[in-house]
């Protein structure tokens, strides 16, 4: 008779010592109390480090209950100790005991063992609530997250979601997990802000994304006076909680008065809206921030910033001497008060992208921008937007995408990456981008003109008719948007007439479309005199979005045999326009 091998003799001896049984049954009620503690201690309000402890309790249990388990047994009796097999080789018992042990310790240290640290660590900062009596104090609560955020975003080892993803969860209740997903951060933190007279309530708490227990939380009831002091405890406590720590760099290089600060938060709150009466007070704001506060050097390029942003978004601004010469002054102020300020250089690149050609310098201050804070996504968008009117395509891409990724409910950053593919002629991504887009937001109109626009280049004629559709009913800016795709989709065999085309002259007159928009019109139609004419009326100084457009008009200028057409690209500022995009 052949002789049972050791390996089956052990599996033989935990059998009859019942090991499996007990090993079964303990991970059968240990499962269930975890079950138990996921559903009802947050609920419960039990702290995060109770639930922590009992999971590590059962785990260190288990190699006990095996190892009882080999060696006692329950009997009529009494609990005795098991005794030996009548049979088999001496010393198998031993050797099993042995066995058992080693597996069963490892079992429990893996059970017990933290997270894997080597997960980046990722935190989103859900806007805090107004608690405040008064509905107003809004802009304050909404101040304290972006703090909370741009005071994160220094702590080494961490990456913090963009203002913009994290805002769009704003006064919505949803899982967890779900906003986790939808940000890709594996950690939240959220709170309320309470402010009366001259003091503030601050509540804040952190969330593990993936089993939603707290790892800390706090409140700080403080004067006025000490918001600073208490944003820099709040992250002090966050980087302790994570295990990781601040950037020696990270203290305070200044403090302005609770005035000055109040001031620049309600900027800040009305410039994140991006209305035309909204940049207007921001404008206000800042202003009035650096008036309290000469010195006040995140205010200046605010200042900057918002007077650049109304001659885009006022289209009765767009060359507003006033608002520029302002935005100069404040962006130079910015720079001077603090040179490491990466908003101040991001403040003086929009200027020069407004006023001048100089691309030399505005991508020298972007690159500093960049190199002082490579994750803001507003800076990386601003990048990628100069790659985009250089025609640099591959560092476009690059940008562009990381800027994406960075804030991934950013509109903006959708559109002007799905630029650079429409360039590339790329329209299937291109249209995946701006469909996400519209699904953030039914009523985004950019993005119903921009799927107008790529139906255009792709020749799909359905999709254009219901972009257009949806534009006719509900565009409610000045229809330009409208327009301007309507008109593409009467191109080419459709009853367009030239004195339709000519009516566009007017709208281009009052600020209502482009001249390079009205200039492309012309092109589709076929009339290179009328394009050529009305490009030699002003520079090119066109968004990302006209590229496209611009490379198509020039070609078909550059191989027309007509003398005339060709002179178009010779005026100083076009061909320095592409002489610019050529030379790199």
């Amino acid at each position: 008779m052949a002789t049972k091998s050791s390996f089956a003799t052990f599996i033989e001896e935990l059998r009859r010592r019942r090991v499996f049984r007990v090993a079964a049954f303990y991970g059968g009620i240990a499962f269930v109390i975890v079950q138990i503690i996921d559903g009802t201690f947050e609920v419960m309000g039990i702290p995060a480090w109770v639930s922590r402890f009992v999971i590590i309790f059962l785990a260190l249990g288990f190699p006990i209950a095996v190892g009882l388990a080999w060696i006692f047994d329950i009997t009529p009796e009494g609990i005795v100790r098991t005794g030996r097999r009548s049979t088999g080789k001496l010393g198998t018992s031993n050797r099993a005991l042995i066995a058992v042990t080693i597996a069963a310790v490892a079992f429990g240290i893996w059970g017990s063992r933290k997270p894997d640290v080597s997960e980046e660590i990722s935190i989103a900062v859900l806007p805090f609530a107004n608690m405040s009596l008064d509905p107003e104090q809004e802009y304050f609560s909404d101040g304290v997250t972006e703090e909370l955020i741009n005071a994160l975003a220094k702590i080494s080892g961490i990456s913090v979601a963009a203002r913009t993803s994290s805002f769009a969860f704003k006064g919505k209740n949803q899982d967890i997990r779900a906003i986790g997903a939808s940000l890709n951060v594996n950690h939240l933190l959220e709170g309320s802000v309470r402010r009366a007279g001259d003091r503030v309530r601050i509540t804040a708490q952190l969330i593990k994304v993936d089993d939603g227990f707290n790892l800390w939380s706090e409140s700080y009831e403080r004067p006025m006076t000490d918001i600073f002091a208490v944003q820099d405890e709040i992250s002090a406590a966050i980087a302790k909680a994570l295990a990781t720590k601040l950037l020696p760099d990270s203290t305070r290089p200044f403090e302005p008065s609770q005035k000055a600060y109040d001031a620049y938060l309600r900027a800040r709150f009305h410039l994140a809206k991006r209305t035309v009466y909204n940049i207007e007070e921001a404008v206000k704001y800042f202003r009035e921030a650096v008036n309290q506060e000469p010195d006040y050097a995140e205010a200046w390029s605010g200042l900057s910033k918002s007077s650049v942003l109304l001659t885009a978004y006022d289209e009765r601004r767009h060359n507003d001497q006033h608002l520029l010469d302002q935005a100069f002054r404040a962006a130079k102020t910015a720079l001077s008060l603090d040179s490491t300020l990466a908003e101040g250089h991001m403040a003086m690149a929009m200027h020069l992208g407004k006023i001048s050609w100089d691309h030399d310098s505005k991508k020298m201050h972007l690159m500093r921008a960049y190199e002082l804070d490579p994750n803001d996504t507003e800076v990386l968008n601003f990048l990628g937007d100069y790659y985009t009117w250089m025609w640099d395509w591959d560092n476009a891409l690059e940008i562009e995408s990381m800027a994406a990724e960075g804030d991934p409910l950013s509109l903006a950053n959708k559109t002007d990456l799905a630029i650079v593919y429409i360039a590339g002629g790329n329209f299937d991504k291109a249209r995946a981008l701006i469909e996400q887009a519209i699904a953030l937001d039914i009523n985004y109109t950019a993005g119903h003109d921009m799927l107008a626009e790529i139906g255009y280049l792709s020749r799909d004629k359905k999709l254009m008719r219901r972009e257009i559709d949806w534009l006719r009913a509900n565009s409610t800016r000045n229809y330009a948007t409208y327009y301007d795709a309507l008109i593409r989709l009467l191109i080419k065999g459709e009853d367009t007439r030239l004195s339709e085309l000519d009516t566009f002259v007017s709208m281009s007159a009052e600020g209502l479309l482009s001249i390079n928009e009205v200039a492309y019109l012309y092109h589709e139609y076929g009339d290179l005199d009328r394009v050529a004419q009305l490009l030699s009326l002003q520079p090119w100084n066109v968004g990302p979005e006209d590229h496209v457009r611009i490379q198509i008009m020039a070609n078909s200028l550059r191989a027309s045999n007509n003398p005339a057409h060709r002179a178009a690209l010779e005026k100083p500022e076009h061909k320095a326009f592409f002489d610019d995009r050529l030379k790199r």
